[in-house]
C-alpha cells in the first residue's frame, strides 16, 4: 500500500511538473505575441515590414519553446537527456546531409527577410502567378491571387519574381477627338477638369495630365493622359 502511494505521489509530481512546463510555455508565447502586437510601427509604411518580422519571430520562438519543452519534459520523466542530446546532434548531422533542400529553403527565407525582398501584404508575381503575400516563413511563402487561390512556394523557388508594391504605379489612358475639334482646347479642358474631379481620391499621387497626341486614325486624333497612383490601386 505504501509503495502504491509512493508511486502515485511520484507520478503526480511528474504530471504537475509537465503541466507547469506547458503552462509556462503558453504564458511565454502569449506574452511574446502580445508584446509584438502592442509594439506599433513608427510610420504607416513600416506596417507591412513589422507584420512580416512578427510572423518570423513568433515562428522562431515557437520552435525554440517546443524544443526546450521536449528536453525539460524528458528530464522530468527521468530520461537522461545528455546522451539523448548527443545522439540528437549526430542524427541532426545525418539528417542535415539528407535535407539539403530544407536547409536551402531556410537560407533563402532568411535572405528574403534580411534583404527585404518583399513583406506580408506586398503584391508579387512569381512565374505568372500574381497575388498578395499572406504568409512568409523560414521555409515557405504563401501567395493568394484575386480569385482566392493560394499558392504555397518553397522559399528556394521564389527566385525570379516581380514585386509590384515597391513603387507607385504610373498609368496612362487615351481618348479620341475628331479632326474638326480644337485639340489644344480639348487638352486644356482635360487638364483643368480631371484634377477637380479626382482631388478627393487618396489613391492619386500625381494628377492626370495630357501628354500630347499619341496617334492618328482615319477618323480621329488620339490624345494620351498620364497619371501616378498608389501601387495596385
Amino acid at each position: 500500500m505504501k509503495e502504491t502511494l509512493s508511486i502515485i505521489k511520484e507520478n503526480i509530481a511528474k504530471v504537475i511538473g509537465i503541466i507547469l512546463v506547458v503552462v509556462i510555455s503558453s504564458i511565454v508565447m502569449s506574452s511574446f505575441t502580445a508584446i509584438l502586437k502592442a509594439t506599433k510601427a513608427r510610420r504607416p509604411e513600416e506596417q507591412k515590414r513589422k507584420r512580416t518580422l512578427d510572423k518570423v519571430l513568433i515562428s522562431i520562438v515557437r520552435y525554440t519553446v517546443i524544443i526546450i519543452d521536449a528536453v525539460v519534459i524528458l528530464f522530468i520523466l527521468g530520461v537522461n537527456v545528455i546522451p539523448a542530446l548527443a545522439g540528437l546532434g549526430i542524427a541532426g548531422l545525418v539528417l542535415g546531409l539528407g535535407a539539403q533542400k530544407l536547409i536551402t529553403d531556410f537560407i533563402s527565407g532568411l535572405f528574403i527577410i534580411i534583404e527585404h525582398h518583399f513583406d506580408v501584404g506586398d503584391i508579387i508575381d512569381v512565374g505568372g502567378f500574381k497575388g498578395e503575400v499572406i504568409d512568409l516563413g523560414l521555409k515557405t511563402t504563401k501567395v493568394r491571387n484575386w480569385q482566392g487561390q493560394v499558392k504555397i512556394l518553397a522559399n528556394s523557388e521564389v527566385s525570379n519574381f516581380i514585386n509590384c508594391s515597391l513603387n507607385n504605379t504610373v498609368f496612362s489612358t487615351s481618348f479620341d477627338v475628331s479632326y474638326q475639334a480644337d485639340v489644344e482646347k480639348a487638352m486644356k479642358v482635360v487638364n483643368e477638369q480631371l484634377p477637380l474631379r479626382l482631388k478627393n481620391d487618396e489613391n492619386i499621387i500625381v494628377m492626370p495630365k495630357c501628354n500630347g497626341v499619341s496617334g492618328l486614325t482615319a477618323r480621329s486624333i488620339t490624345i494620351n493622359v498620364v497619371a501616378t497612383a498608389k501601387n495596385e490601386t
